[in-house]
């Protein structure tokens, strides 16, 4: 085909939408002015039905999405107060454990106990100021029964120290102390 014969198509093909374009306009008009009055009421009057129903529907899909919201932030809260509910409860379990595990220590009498090396502090000192030689001391270990009816402790520590010959020998003391302030009360070389 020739670019000539091409442009001549082209031109008709143009020319049959328009006119097909300007039909419709024609009978448009022609339907308008054809129209009664109580027909193009009705038609508005229909047209407004319809309008009021996408608004409506549109008034209920929004208020569906805004329940949707709601519910979604609702469970959100309910989750985190669970979530803080969890982590109160799991804190106070880790406080009465803690708890009981420092009444536990109080009730052995390891709270009068150094951390460090397990002596009892007090009784080292009173110790330190009997040896020949204080700066000789090693405590080797501290053992030490549950408290009594009395509120005291019984305790045996085993030590090293220069005797008055310059030898370094393993010896033991017994003594007792207060659970409730650690004073000791009495001690013995065994």
């Amino acid at each position: 085909m020739t670019e000539r014969k091409k442009r001549g198509c082209l031109r008709i093909v143009g020319y049959a939408v328009l006119g097909l374009f300007g039909l419709l306009v024609a009978l448009a008009i022609v339907g308008h002015l054809t129209t009664t009055p109580e027909e193009r009421a009705e038609r508005e009057a229909l047209a407004e039905i319809q309008r009021a129903e996408r608004e409506r529907q549109e008034a209920a899909e929004e208020a569906e999405i805004e329940r949707q919201r709601a519910e979604l932030a609702m469970r959100r809260e309910e989750e985190r107060a669970e979530r803080e509910r969890r982590e109160a409860e799991e804190k106070a379990e880790r406080e009465r454990q803690r708890a009981a595990e420092e009444a536990e220590k109080k009730r052995k009498g390891f709270h009068c106990l150094s951390p460090w090396d397990g002596s009892h502090r007090d009784l080292v000192e009173q110790l330190m100021r009997q040896l020949n030689d204080p700066s000789s001391f090693e405590h080797a270990e501290t053992r030490v029964t549950p408290v009594d009816e009395n509120g005291e402790h019984r305790l045996v520590m085993e030590y090293r120290a220069r005797n008055a010959f310059g030898a370094l020998i393993l010896q033991r003391l017994s003594a007792t102390y207060r659970n409730s302030d650690c004073e000791v009360v009495t001690w013995n070389a065994l």
